[in-house]
């Protein structure tokens, strides 16, 4: 549709490749629809319900190794439609290579968007990207809206487009389970803005596109037998939350995201009151580049979903300190005064590179610690006797942990 029959030029129509108007429960499966004036697939009107749009190539040629673009967008939903599944697992279609958008939601609800190669193709490793957003929402109010979803498989991948997702207006708009990377811009931007920061009123209580639901703060990211532990805070109102956390190859060079590889997710429930501690863990090594969004959820297990933040700032996973241990057992000892005495406390750390530190207390007088070595040596006072016996505590520190 808008190609020659080898799917190697345009044959453009002159508007779109297929307008769905008015016209329920319409599928259109298992085409190429490249090189038309302006969108390839364009569903309108509020008698557009139920549209199915699955297993086809949108923008590129039929090789999909190079873009053959429709003048604007890839999918267009528009005029109130509602309730258009774009792809779902396994029936994905690859929308990448358009001038503007992949898919434009403008003033329609209820539409869900899974499975789909957005700006590559299914190997997601060729760049075709679209030249806006690879999913995008206007300033019509579009809401309801799923992209990815809660199962293995329904997540899209969004790559090597002018931004990821985008979303100017609506509510309830939940991203999820995706793999978004190599955007030019943002993985996810609320308001076409960039990075919107955090409130810092308690509650999280503004409006806009998704709320502008605050995205979690990482505090700490470690690794320790191939699980990492990440930990932090988020400020959002009272309610249930789900934590999505993604590895990446590189942060994205705005320090936000993005979110290459979906490595799990956490509900939470949230009181309200401000600024609240999160954990979680899952699989992973020391180096990965971790980031994160928060969902807000219509129920306690998190098994419906409303709006989705931006992704988080990235930090890159630091291995796990593990402590020193001394080399032998200080045992109970008797010296007389005037002794010389040369002892040594040394401790060994398993974490290359980790700089310990020795001191002591209760030592005789005339004793001290050597803070690089823990060798103790001196000479025993001649008046130590008069406060025997001593204790002493031999501590070290690996990096300021002591032991």
């Amino acid at each position: 549709v808008g190609t020659n029959a080898a799917g190697t030029a345009a044959l453009p129509n002159n508007l779109h490749g297929i307008w769905i108007d008015n016209a329920p429960s319409t599928q259109v499966l298992d085409n190429l629809i490249s090189g038309n004036d302006v969108h390839g697939v364009y569903v309108y009107d509020t008698g557009a319900t139920g549209t199915q749009i699955l297993r086809n190539t949108i923008g590129t040629n039929a090789a999909v190794t190079a873009a053959l673009p429709n003048g604007y967008d890839g999918i267009r939903l528009e005029g109130n439609s509602s309730g258009t599944i774009v792809g779902l697992p396994s029936n994905g279609n690859v929308v990448s290579g358009n001038s503007q958008h992949g898919v434009n939601i403008n003033s329609s609800n209820g539409n869900t968007i899974q499975a789909n190669f957005i700006g590559t193709d299914s190997s997601g490793t060729i760049d075709l990207g679209n030249g806006l957003s690879g999913v995008y929402s206007d300033l019509f109010n579009s809401s309801n809206n799923l992209i990815g979803g809660d199962g293995a498989g329904e997540g899209n991948t969004i790559a090597f487009n002018g931004e990821g997702i985008t979303l100017e207006s609506g509510t309830n708009n939940a991203i999820l389970r995706n793999a978004i990377f190599a955007n030019d811009s943002l993985g996810i931007d609320l308001s076409d803005d960039g990075v919107t920061a955090n409130d810092l009123l308690r509650g999280d209580a503004d409006s806009g596109p998704s709320e502008r639901l605050n995205f979690p703060e990482i505090a700490s990211a470690t690794e320790s037998g191939g699980v990492v532990t990440v930990a932090g805070t988020c400020d959002v109102p009272a309610g249930w939350y789900r934590f999505e956390f993604f590895d990446n190859a590189a942060a994205d060079p705005s320090g936000y995201g993005e979110g290459a590889t979906w490595v799990g997710s956490t509900p939470l429930a949230h009181t309200g009151s401000g600024d609240e501690p999160w954990g979680a863990a899952f699989p992973g090594s020391a180096g990965d580049i971790i980031t994160a969004t928060l969902t807000d959820c219509t129920d306690a297990g998190c098994t419906d979903f409303d709006s989705t933040s931006e992704f988080s700032a990235a930090v890159t996973v630091v291995a796990a300190n593990t402590p020193p241990t001394f080399d032998q057992d200080l045992i109970d000892r008797v010296d007389a005064e005037a002794t010389l005495i040369s002892l040594s406390s040394a401790a060994t750390d398993p974490d290359v590179g980790d700089t310990l530190t020795y001191s002591a207390t209760g030592l005789p007088l005339g004793l001290s610690i050597d803070s690089g070595t823990g060798l103790i040596s001196g000479l025993v006072n001649y008046y130590a006797a008069a406060s025997s016996p001593y204790s002493a505590e031999i501590t070290v520190c690996d990096d300021g942990v002591p032991i």
